[in-house]
């Protein structure tokens, strides 16, 4: 809970009356302040030391500022931080020897404060045994009361920090009154020209900001970041000061997936959705968290044939466009233009029904080929206008080439049967810009390392400044289709 109150300057009506305990607070007003410190030094033995968490996205690698990291010991937060811009949080400890009481007082306790001397912002710890009110009251060293408030509390340790930037320099005593009573004497310092009155602000156990002070145990902290749209991190390590955290996020993106036609109008569409770890069938347009990554839709645009599309979310929301014609392309350019000067690299990755697959009795151990796909080589003085008229004339449309290369892997309709489809090719070999024509092979084996190159000799080779090592896919499909037996 926070409390923030305005409050004049007035007199108490009633002057303070120190206690007997108090008396000899006040004994101690007279000791300088040097010396005070001394004496507070002297009782506790305290070695500074800190944690340093780095926090970044799993993904994209970069800092992530603004995320909450706590660390805690066992039931005890030891402290907290926001990350920066760098993405990293540092959060100071003070390790001592002075325990930590491990129950609840029987009667109020107060600690003494810190900082002491302080120049606006001072805290103390309070232990309540039971529920209650408690009042906080600051007096001047004339037993003038100059800020004062009540404060619902419930049983444990609370952490009450108070802003008294608009007092002068000098001695103050802050008592709790409750069922119970506690003085600690406070040493201000600074002008006092703020004049917007005294504020109170209290919360569970030690305060998130400030440094904690703890007991050294043989234990271990518990390092935990939070931000909001992503996974919370959480890790263990040894209890000791002057570490370096690593800790990576996962976020969860909220992305919407649209399928629109060829006039960019959305239509709704079944579509399957994967990804390393993921799996999901969905009904566009909808909206879904997902994790960054690459991932894979596969949408049917004819009976048992799909077209498969890929798209990445990087840690952002978005919206993911996709469109699912008929799956190839003719050649683009002037149609007297040479073929091989419009072909580029070009991989559409389609799935394919097992009924599109059928047994080719030419091939040996039962081979099995795929019946709407071929692969043709075209004469490389072939012109665009002739490339295109071939392929229209047989419906068929380029699924896959290499730029500076005339072979291509054509997709044609269902012919049907292994029969029909043999028949299709000798039509097709018979054209006059096609140098060869076979069947795609379906091949259930690892390719070999270092395929036999083709005995055809107007079968034309993959230039060397292709780097098909950039997509093994590409290479994989034309070697499936190029490993047709003779």
């Amino acid at each position: 809970m926070h409390f923030n109150r305005t409050m004049p300057y007035q007199p108490a009506n009633v002057p303070f009356q120190p206690t007997q305990s108090e008396n000899s607070m006040s004994a101690r007003v007279c000791i300088p302040v040097i010396l005070l410190f001394l004496v507070q030094a002297a009782t506790i033995s305290a070695q500074e030391s800190s944690i340093r968490v780095m926090v970044y996205d799993d993904y994209t690698q970069i800092s992530i500022s603004s995320a909450l990291v706590t660390v805690s010991s066992g039931e005890d937060v030891i402290g907290t931080a926001y990350t920066g811009d760098d993405g990293i949080a540092t959060i100071q400890i003070t390790e001592t020897h002075s325990p930590e009481p491990e129950k609840l007082p029987s009667s109020i306790t107060l600690s003494q404060n810190y900082p002491n001397p302080f120049q606006s912002e001072t805290r103390v710890e309070i232990g309540i045994p039971e529920e209650q009110t408690i009042s906080a009251t600051v007096f001047n060293i004339l037993g003038q009361r100059v800020a004062y408030h009540q404060i619902p509390v419930s049983a444990g340790f609370h952490s009450l920090e108070l802003s008294l930037s608009h007092l002068a320099t000098g001695v103050y005593f802050l008592r709790i009154d409750g069922r119970g009573s506690e003085t600690v004497t406070l040493f201000k310092m600074g002008s006092g020209f703020h004049r917007s009155g005294p504020s109170f602000s209290i919360s569970p156990g030690r305060a998130a900001d400030m440094t904690r002070i703890r007991s050294v145990t043989d234990g271990e902290y518990t390092i935990r970041v939070e931000k909001d749209r992503y996974d919370v991190f959480q890790t263990t390590l040894p209890a000791a000061g002057g570490q370096n955290i690593s800790a990576p996020l996962s976020r969860n993106n909220m992305v919407e997936i649209q399928v629109i036609d060829a006039d960019g109008t959305p239509v709704e569409r079944d579509l399957s959705i994967r990804s390393s770890g993921f799996s999901s069938n969905i009904a566009t347009p909808l909206s879904l968290t997902l994790k960054s990554g690459i991932y894979k839709a596969a949408g049917e645009i004819a009976v048992g044939v799909s077209l498969e599309k890929s798209f990445e979310i990087a840690s952002r929301d978005t919206t993911i466009v996709l469109t699912f014609e008929e799956a190839g392309v003719l050649l683009e350019g002037d149609p007297a233009a040479p073929a091989v000067a419009s072909t580029y690299n070009l991989y559409i990755p389609i799935v394919y029904s097992p009924e599109m697959i059928s047994v080719d009795p030419e091939l040996l151990f039962d081979g099995e080929v795929l019946r709407t796909e071929i692969q043709i080589a075209i004469d490389p003085e072939a012109t665009v206008g002739q490339t295109n008229d071939f392929l229209e004339k047989y419906e068929a449309r380029i699924v896959s080439m290499f730029e500076n290369n005339t072979v291509y892997i054509i997709r044609v309709p269902d012919p049907g049967d292994i029969a029909a489809l043999s028949q299709l090719l000798v039509g097709i070999q018979d054209e006059q810009i096609v140098l060869l024509v076979s069947k795609s092979v379906v091949m259930e084996d690892p390719l070999p390392e270092e395929p036999e190159p083709p005995e055809t000799e107007e079968l034309q080779d993959i230039p060397d400044h292709i780097d098909i090592s950039s997509n093994p896919d590409w290479i994989d499909h034309h070697l499936a289709a190029r490993a047709h037996a003779a």
